[in-house]
């Protein structure tokens, strides 16, 4: 079970199919040192995938990235618009 503010497993883009298909067809967004690549989906609702480069950091390093960005989702999802697919990149640049 979720917590009510939590961050529900149906949000991470998990199948690799989705996975695929984001990457191969998906339009390539530069958020400033922010990369996505986003592609429409048949859903009422949008999933995330937040991947970081290992040049971004050590395993502590890249995890904490990825906690911090889905913290922000976590927050944001309610105002960002519903039945997309998105692949966040994060790189060194970031850091």
């Amino acid at each position: 079970m979720t917590k009510p503010n939590g961050f529900p497993r149906r949000l991470k883009l998990r199948n690799r199919g989705d996975v695929e298909r984001v990457f191969t067809s998906g339009r390539f967004l530069r958020l400033g040192s922010l990369s996505a690549k986003v592609q429409p989906n048949s859903l009422a609702y949008s999933r995330f995938l937040i991947a970081v480069r290992r040049s971004a950091g050590s395993a502590p390093q890249r995890n904490l990235l990825k906690r911090r960005v889905r913290e922000v989702l976590r927050h944001q999802r309610h105002g960002l618009h519903h039945g997309f697919d998105i692949c966040f990149f994060l790189s060194r640049k970031t850091v």
